[in-house]
């Protein structure tokens, strides 16, 4: 029995009576009763959940690399029509996805890929900004990355990640959750020893418990530290540690930002397309390139050594604010009169006449 769309073309039709199967169409406009339509539905919703993780400045244009991943995600968090006590992907792939072999990160991620010495400067950076795209499932351990600086996509096991919008799991503030973790996964990392080596290392435990019960910091064996606070230069405390080898350990007390941000000037790209300073017309310089110098809007009005480079006083305009009728002044009395002017006009019509 099969329940399709609203409608079917007649060779479908006529397939299914050769194979006695009936079928039935669902109302138009319900999408709740077609499963295709329902599939398709919770994928647009999944999808949707995954690009409002992405970063601020993620360009939009990456949307295709996620699907990969959405669809690895949906069929973990649902279960199989067939075994219920199995995954979608458990099902359509024979076995469990490998978080080990292919880990996952929130889609859209800022990251930082290494820069191999064979493919960077001598003097660059041991790093490139990235975007994550997805999990190379073809590598172990290996994740895909579109680098803006290559405009090329690149396939990398050594990264670091910056996540915008989530943090990394911790445990919570009360130190019961800790001890409990780590006392758990002690006593069975303890179990997993042989005999000689548990001995030895309960032998040890059993001491550091006895100073701890003493209100005693545990330390080595044969070993003694010296502890001295001191404080750096951006202002962050730090204790120094000296153990008896006079070896420095410093331990920070303050944590660094979750999220930094860095710069990259010895980078060849960013070396050959930086712009020039000099006034010289080169291959690699036209001037003008750089932003004009605007001059403060009060400036300075002492007088320069030169007198040329000192700016000329503007004289002042005088506005008239009633007319006058007074006579204008001129330099030369000599003034032609209208009717002369009217004769010479006659006298050169009469001639071209």
């Amino acid at each position: 029995f099969n329940v399709t769309d609203n409608q079917a073309a007649k060779p479908i039709k006529a397939y299914l009576e050769k194979e006695q199967s009936q079928w039935q169409f669902v109302e138009p406009n319900n999408h709740r009763v077609n499963a295709a339509e329902q599939a398709i539905q919770t994928y647009k919703n999944h999808f949707i959940s995954g690009l409002c993780t992405t970063d601020r400045d993620w360009p939009l244009q990456l949307w295709d690399t996620l699907t990969e991943q959405a669809l690895i995600t949906l069929n973990l968090l649902r279960t199989s029509r067939v075994d219920p006590t199995k995954s979608a992907y458990h099902q359509l792939h024979g076995h469990k996805y490998d978080w080990n072999a292919h880990p996952l990160a929130p889609p859209g991620t800022k990251a930082v890929v290494y820069e191999s010495p064979a493919t960077r400067a001598s003097w660059g950076s041991r790093g490139l900004d990235a975007w994550y795209c997805g999990p190379s499932l073809d590598h172990y351990r290996n994740s895909k990355f579109y680098v803006p600086a290559t405009k090329a996509y690149r396939i990398s096991g050594s990264y670091d990640l910056f996540p915008q919008h989530c943090i990394l799991p911790t445990f919570t503030p009360d130190p019961d959750q800790h001890v409990q973790e780590v006392s758990s996964e002690l006593f069975e990392s303890v179990q997993k020893l042989k005999k000689p080596a548990r001995r030895k290392f309960l032998r040890k435990l059993a001491r550091a418990l006895e100073l701890l019960a003493t209100n005693n910091n545990p330390v080595s064996e044969g070993e003694t530290t010296q502890q001295d606070v001191t404080t750096t230069e951006g202002g962050q405390e730090a204790i120094q540690n000296q153990n008896s080898e006079g070896d420095v350990i410093f331990q920070r007390v303050n944590d660094a930002p979750a999220v930094t941000t860095s710069n990259d000037p010895t980078n060849r790209n960013a070396v050959r397309t930086a712009p020039r300073t000099h006034q010289r017309q080169t291959r690699a310089n036209t001037p003008g390139q750089l932003p004009a110098i605007i001059n403060p809007d009060h400036p300075s009005t002492a007088q320069r050594k030169s007198p040329r480079l000192n700016a000329p006083d503007e004289e002042p305009i005088i506005t008239i604010a009633t007319p006058s009728s007074e006579r204008i002044p001129l330099h030369s009395p000599n003034l032609i009169a209208f009717h002369a002017v009217n004769l010479l006009t006659q006298q050169v019509y009469a001639d071209t006449d």
